[in-house]
């Protein structure tokens, strides 16, 4: 609704105390809001510079042609100010050749670019190991400083704590309570994001090892997956594992995977 992708809805939007209603993500844009999409909206086979000016192109006389030195200066001054490391080089690679980190960092300079006074975070470090994560914080720091209003969207407690100036708890399509974060502690949260008090977070029923659990219920031997470009190696190579009645399995895998 804040970014205008939904225009039909109850109540009301207040943005610098006046009533507004956007009508498409353009209009959203041009008050200011940006917002960054647990999906990332980069388009990976065009350069990191073109990314962050796509829809605010530089252009020559005329209008037909793109003003290239004009735009990677732009960029490159962008850059420079959210203490974004990028080569010139950096700046013509196309994006589908950066980690996810690196993209979660072109979408924020990408919003920027579109002079954002909020944005709008969606669970934005779902893929990003702890390196990553503290570089991003710090550069959140450094938005809130320049004046930016930042939407941090998480269900990580440690993330709240330590981004947040103010809390509000959505649950159920309600609005459950807003507080500021040195006044709402952990249980109270707590208590807010489920409807109760949490008195017993885990099962305390002793569960038998593994190795005595029931009998298998699964069984794969040597799979392995082809990778969707050739020449590359498996995408899954041999992979072997047995599941038992009552266990329950989990796989870790590389970032963005």
């Amino acid at each position: 609704i804040l970014a205008g992708i939904f225009p039909e809805f109850e109540g009301s939007i207040e943005l610098y105390g006046r009533s507004v209603r956007f009508k498409n993500p353009i209009e959203a844009n041009r008050h200011g809001i940006s917002v960054i999409h647990q999906e990332l909206s980069l388009v990976d086979t065009m350069s990191l510079a073109d990314n962050i000016c796509l829809g605010r192109e530089s252009a020559l006389a005329g209008g037909l042609l793109l003003d290239r030195s004009a735009q990677m200066a732009r960029v490159g001054e962008l850059c420079a100010r959210l203490d974004l490391e990028f080569s010139a080089e950096d700046l013509n690679r196309r994006v589908e050749q950066f980690p996810l980190s690196v993209k979660n960092r072109i979408e924020i300079a990408k919003a920027l670019a579109g002079d954002a006074r909020i944005i709008v975070m969606d669970e934005p470090t779902s893929a990003l190991n702890h390196a990553e994560v503290e570089r991003l914080f710090a550069l959140i720091e450094n938005l809130k400083g320049r004046g930016c209003g930042i939407i941090y969207i998480t269900h990580k407690m440690e993330e709240i704590y330590r981004v947040a100036d103010r809390i509000t708890v959505l649950r159920d399509g309600r609005r459950i309570g807003t507080a500021a974060a040195a006044a709402c502690p952990e249980p109270k949260l707590i208590q807010w994001m489920i409807g109760r008090e949490l008195s017993e977070q885990f099962d305390s029923e002793t569960k038998p090892p593994a190795e005595n659990a029931g009998a298998p219920r699964l069984v794969v031997s040597n799979f392995s997956v082809p990778s969707p470009n050739r020449g590359r190696p498996d995408a899954v190579r041999d992979l072997s594992l047995t599941v038992r009645a009552g266990e329950i399995v989990g796989f870790a895998c590389l970032q963005g995977a």
